[in-house]
């Protein structure tokens, strides 16, 4: 699984920032990396210097092997609650996806009669 990750210039020390996010989506989505080919992490912050609740935003765009890209956003008071609340969505999202292709589908339709 391949990451990168990119930040605005409001943010000090990127590359320090970067390796450690880095580090932290790769575990973060260990139980679905296998179907991960590539991750991309967005890191901003929306007011720069001023403090203002839940302003620093994570947005992360997952390309899975076969399948259109998907992507999630995620606000936070720090850029590692920002982070850990993609990664959650992101976990949730893909196994809702890989869930309904690998497993057949259990409900029946009643719009669909059933075979005999």
């Amino acid at each position: 699984m391949e990451i990168a990750v990119y930040s605005d210039n409001k943010i000090e020390d990127r590359d320090a920032l970067s390796d450690y996010f880095r580090a932290a989506v790769e575990r973060e989505l260990r139980p679905v990396g296998g179907d991960i080919t590539g991750v991309e992490v967005h890191l901003g912050d929306e007011n720069g210097s001023q403090w203002i609740g839940d302003d620093k935003r994570c947005v992360m765009v997952v390309q899975l092997d076969g399948h259109q890209p998907m992507s999630v956003t995620h606000h936070g008071t720090t850029f590692g609650a920002a982070m850990e609340g993609a990664c959650d969505r992101l976990n949730r999202m893909i196994g809702k996806a890989l869930g309904c292709l690998r497993e057949p589908h259990h409900r029946s339709n009643p719009f669909v009669s059933e075979p005999a």
